[in-house]
């Protein structure tokens, strides 16, 4: 196997990577968001997400951010061919991190 093919394979994957952790840390959220509402103790303390709900459009929104969010990386890693051109899969890993870091604290406000 040839040395370019090695690197793509492993390019594919980082980007993959980034991709699960954006879904997963959104489905974590919503998961641990709605269970965590379901009790009548714990309330939304996001006012965008709050508003969001209120208006029925909070899985809508969500959807829209993960679909313009990979869309967005994946063309511009497409477009841009250089190896500094990579940065841009910190803007899924990051939001997905983030929003995992607030489905963990969703459920740790359950269990606690």
């Amino acid at each position: 196997m040839s040395l370019m093919r090695i690197s793509n394979l492993y390019s594919l994957r980082v980007e993959a990577f980034a991709y699960a952790i954006m879904i997963l840390g959104v489905i974590g959220d919503h998961i641990s968001t709605s269970v965590g509402l379901s009790r009548s103790s714990l309330k939304e303390s996001n006012p965008i997400a709050l508003m969001l709900m209120n208006n029925n459009v909070w899985i809508q929104a969500d959807l829209i951010l993960i679909i313009v969010s990979i869309l967005g990386v994946f063309t511009f890693q497409r477009v841009v061919k250089s190896p500094s051109s990579r940065i841009i899969l910190l803007l899924p890993i990051i939001c997905g991190l983030v929003r995992l870091g607030v489905a963990f604290w969703n459920t740790s406000l359950l269990l606690g």
